[in-house]
Order: structure tokens, then C-alpha cells, then sequence
């Protein structure tokens, strides 16, 4: 109940606001150069050139008979003149409709027979050039009637926007709050614009949709569209996009609100977009990110259900069997079913990124998605920098949880920059040992952390030595004396101890000699000064594993 205020309050709040924007009007009043030559005063106008501009839109009409004063002239006007001074004026001439197109006026219309008989080739030509729309017009005609009928149509036409616009907005506010999801929306915007309409959230999972059989609608073709302006619309450089697609236009409008992107409601349609349509597509966009608002709050709460669920498995802090099993079924998860493990999947370098909620939120989205692609069901738990995973594995002989984490990982970075460490526990079955996967993914991240720090993702059956001296980390004070008494003669000195782990895993001496940058005499020194200090004989088989057993603790020791 508590979640279905706040989102009818917030739904009440983008309503109010848009309705306010209604009333003032919203867009400005505006008509198009084309439809203004429609209207019945313009029968005997000719339209010379810049046809490709007629779409533009007029917001005023403004008479001007002293073409070199366009100073006071502003976006969106049309202006109407007799070209009192232009024949006299060569390099107005020139220049005029450039001027114009730079100051983004709508059209000229120049009324020929007092002071003009033709209108000059290098106008047109420059018209032409920009798009930009030149009306002549007969001097039968009176400037006082076009300001009067065109300005009217302005009017009418802006109140028949607001018209629409409230009509819309009661219907969008009845299913703001009627908490039936996203589908009616799209039975709406369907019946207004006589198409389909698809919605998408923000990674391009399809939600809903209507389809009209005459149309060639297919999810991958509007993907494929979209896809190219993606980080467009997430940014906020696009708020509404128009494709043309051989016989069918395609409207995309994003669904925002308070600056959060949350996904795309897409239009096709085989005719071209009008104006109502599009205004009904954007306001619908607006309203529809309530929906958005509720469903991720929903998905919030469930997520939190699944994580409580995750520590008592993790924890053993339950009473019975009985209740994990029910509760498991509750949340969609048939415990004890499928081979079951626990990954950790720790961002590197966590203290020092900024804006880490975003960070965290994207990371794990991309995470269970990629995860979920693979077949791979999973819960999971938010730490400081690290997500716990607990995944269920139905096709162990076909997916490979290692490599798959590894990829994941690669993904991450390519498209965030952001490195992970990945540690990965054994499958179990049985519930009960889920936490001993815990338990080994804690291991495996470790040994990542404190030696292996070039590795991404680390199973724990690929520990190998390492696996076996891990119980001995318990006691510290353990490792810490063989440690000492192996090495403790050559632990100040850096050279020694990095020409013994060169050494140990280099047999051949020429070859541990190339990658130190000494030559073979040198290395043999050393060898046999760290032989002497050691009290131990590399080529001695007991020796040297002490040796290599004493260098691991070393690079333990000195990783923590």
C-alpha cells in the first residue's frame, strides 16, 4: 500500500506538471509553411523555391518593407514584404536569404508588382541552396488579410492541441493510477497513432507490445535501429528520434524522469507521424515512467527478499529444512535441484571510484544478465565492492562457470573500464553445503588478491598448491616461524629473493638469467650465496620444496 501511494503521488506530480505546461500551451503556437499555403488566401501565391523547407514552422508573421534592417527578426517568423529597396541593393541581393537562414526565420514571402516584377535568380538560387521557402505573392493580395487569416489558423491550431492534449491527459491519468502495468499504454497509444507500439526498458528488453498484422513489425529490426543512438537517448542528447525505413516510419521516445533514464516506447506506423501522434507518443513517455517508477521498486523489494534469503543459506541461521525449501519455492528458486555454487565477484579499486551507487547498480545489472543469458539462475547479495553470487548451474556439461565469469569480467572491462576479481567455490547440492562453496570462493578470492593479482577469475580446484597451505594460514604464528627460519637470512635483500622465485620456476639457467637481465655467471653467484644463507640445496629435492613452500608464504605475507 505504501508503495502504491508514493507512486500514484508521483504520478499526480508529472500529471499536474504537464497539464500546467498544457494550459500554458505547451509547445509554441506554430503552423507549417506548408499548411499555410493550403489555406484559401494563398490560392494565387506560388511557392518559387525551397520546397525541401516547407516543413518548417511559423510562430509569426512579420511585416518588413526595408530589407537591410532584419536585425529585430526572430526565430520562427515569416516574413512579408514588397522588396521596397532590394533591385537597388546588389549585395542584398546576394546575401538576403543566407541572412535570413542564419537568423532561422521560417520563409519569405515577397509580394511582386509594385517594386518587383520577378524575383531574382541568384534569391532563388540561394533558396534552394538552404531549403528556405520563397511565396510569391500577387499585389491583389492585402498583407493585412494574410497576418489576420494566418495568425488565426496559428491560434486554432494551438487550441486544438491543448484540446487533444487534455482529452490525453485524462486518459493517461486514469492509467497512471488504475496500477495495470504498461501494457494499456501501449492499447492507447496503438488505437491513437493507428500502428504499433513496442516498450523497451533501458537495455532493450522488450515489455510489451501490440501488432498490427499489416506491418512488418519485428523486435530485432527496431533493436537494430535503436541500438546506434543507445547512448544517445541515456545521456539525454535524444529525447524522441524519427527513422524511415523503406515503406514504415519508426518513432522512438525515451521514458525519463527526473533525469533517470528507464527505457524507449517505440511507434510504427506506415504513413508519417502527425503532430498530434507525436505529442501524444512524448506525453505518453513521460507518464509511463511511473510505471517504470513501480515496477523498480518492486524488483528493489524483491531483490532484497532474495539477498535476506541468501545470507540465512550462506549463515545456516535457520531453524528448519522445511523452510528453506518452502521459502526457496516462494521466491522461484527450487533449492537442492540443480549443481549449485557460490561466486565473488569484487570491484578493484572500489575506495577510489566516484559515483559508486551508478557504478555498483550498472556492474550488476550487466552481471545477471549475462549470467541469465548463459542459462544461469542466480541470487545474489550487495557487499561494499563485492557481489555475492549463489548460482545454479542446470547445463554444468555445456556451461563452464569459470570461463563464463572470465568473460563476463572481460566484458565488464571493455565496456565500463572497471577490473574484477572473480572467486569461485565448488557445486554442491545440498543446501547445506552451500556455504562451504562461500567458504572456497572467499579462498579463491583471496589467493587472486595476495599472489595472483594478473588473474581475474580463480576456481578453487585451480589453487593448486596453494589449496593445500591455506588451512596453515589459520595459524599465523605457524607460517610465520618456517617462513622465518627458511628465508629469514635472505629476506632484506629484494635481489636474492626475486632471483630465487626466477630461478625456481625457470630450471634451465640460461633461461632464468634472460629474464632476470644478468648474465649466467651472476645467476650462479646468487644461487649459491642464497644456497649458503638458506642452509639449503636447490638441487636437492626436499630442499627445493622447502624453498618454493617458503617463497609462496613470502608472497602471501607480503601481498596482506
Amino acid at each position: 500500500m505504501i508503495l502504491l501511494y508514493i507512486c500514484i503521488k508521483k504520478a499526480e506530480t508529472i500529471l499536474i506538471t504537464i497539464k500546467r505546461n498544457f494550459s500554458k500551451g505547451g509547445d509554441q503556437m506554430s503552423i507549417t509553411i506548408e499548411e499555410i499555403l493550403l489555406l484559401p488566401i494563398f490560392g494565387d501565391a506560388k511557392l518559387i523555391s525551397g520546397e525541401k523547407g516547407t516543413h518548417k514552422e511559423v510562430r509569426w508573421v512579420t511585416i518588413l518593407e526595408v530589407l537591410d534592417e532584419i536585425t529585430q527578426l526572430q526565430s520562427g517568423e515569416l516574413l512579408i514584404t514588397t522588396a521596397f529597396d532590394l533591385l537597388s541593393n546588389e549585395d542584398l541581393i546576394d546575401n538576403l536569404i543566407r541572412n535570413l537562414q542564419e537568423r532561422n526565420l521560417s520563409g519569405i514571402i515577397i509580394q511582386t508588382g509594385y517594386y518587383l516584377e520577378a524575383i531574382p535568380d541568384r534569391m532563388i538560387q540561394e533558396s534552394n541552396k538552404y531549403h528556405f521557402p520563397i511565396i510569391e505573392l500577387p499585389r491583389t493580395t492585402t498583407f493585412s488579410e494574410i497576418t489576420k487569416i494566418v495568425h488565426r489558423n496559428i491560434m486554432y491550431n494551438q487550441f486544438e492541441k491543448i484540446k487533444f492534449s487534455e482529452e490525453l491527459y485524462k486518459k493517461l491519468a486514469g492509467i497512471a493510477v488504475s496500477d495495470n502495468g504498461l501494457r494499456p499504454f501501449t492499447h492507447l497509444l496503438s488505437q491513437l497513432v493507428k500502428g504499433d507500439i513496442a516498450i523497451f526498458d533501458k537495455d532493450l528488453n522488450e515489455l510489451c507490445y501490440t501488432v498490427d498484422p499489416s506491418l512488418n513489425f519485428h523486435n530485432e529490426n527496431l533493436i537494430k535501429y535503436l541500438y546506434p543512438f543507445k547512448e544517445d537517448f541515456e545521456n539525454g542528447s535524444f529525447l524522441t528520434k524519427t527513422i524511415k525505413d523503406e515503406e514504415q516510419h519508426i518513432l522512438i521516445s525515451s521514458v525519463k524522469s527526473n533525469n533517470i533514464f528507464y527505457g524507449y516506447i517505440i511507434a510504427l506506423k506506415s504513413s508519417k507521424f502527425d503532430e498530434f501522434e507525436e505529442i501524444a507518443i512524448q506525453h505518453t513517455s513521460t507518464i509511463a515512467a511511473v510505471e517504470f517508477i513501480k515496477l523498480s521498486s518492486l524488483e528493489k523489494k524483491d531483490n532484497q527478499y532474495k539477498a535476506d534469503f541468501l545470507e540465512l543459506l550462506l549463515t545456516g541461521n535457520y531453524t528448519d529444512d522445511l523452510s528453506i525449501y518452502s521459502k526457496g519455492e516462494v521466491l522461484g528458486y527450487k533449492i537442492g535441484t540443480y549443481d549449485t555454487c557460490v561466486a565473488i565477484i569484487k570491484i578493484d579499486n572500489y575506495d577510489k571510484m566516484l559515483n559508486l551507487d551508478k557504478i555498483e547498480s550498472d556492474l550488476l545489472h550487466t552481471i545477471l544478465k549475462k549470467l541469465d543469458e548463459n542459462g544461469l539462475q542466480t541470487m545474489f547479495k550487495l557487499f561494499s565492492g563485492q557481489f555475492v553470487l549463489l548460482i545454479s548451474n542446470r547445463f554444468t556439461n555445456r556451461v563452464n562457470i569459470t570461463k563464463t565469469l572470465e568473460k563476463i569480467a572481460d566484458y565488464i572491462f571493455e565496456k565500463f573500464d572497471v577490473s574484477l576479481s572473480v572467486g569461485i567455490g565448488n557445486y554442491y547440492k545440498d543446501f547445506k553445503k552451500y556455504r562451504n562453496s562461500y567458504k572456497e570462493a572467499q579462498e579463491a578470492l583471496f589467493i587472486i588478491e595476495s599472489v595472483w593479482k594478473g588473474k581475474k577469475s580463480l576456481h578453487i580446484n585451480n589453487l593448486g598448491l596453494y589449496q593445500l597451505l591455506l588451512p596453515l594460514f589459520q595459524d599465523r604464528n605457524l607460517i610465520r616461524d618456517y617462513h622465518q627460519k627458511v628465508l629469514g637470512n635472505i629476506l632484506d635483500d629484494e635481489e636474492l629473493i626475486e632471483t630465487l622465485k626466477v630461478y625456481l620456476e625457470n630450471t634451465k639457467l640460461n633461461e632464468a638469467a634472460d629474464k632476470l637481465f644478468i648474465h649466467r655467471h651472476t645467476l650462479k653467484y646468487r644461487i649459491k650465496k642464497i644456497e649458503k644463507l638458506t642452509n639449503r640445496d636447490i638441487n636437492n629435492f626436499n630442499d627445493r620444496v622447502e624453498l618454493e613452500i617458503a617463497l609462496i608464504i613470502h608472497n602471501v605475507f607480503k601481498a596482506s
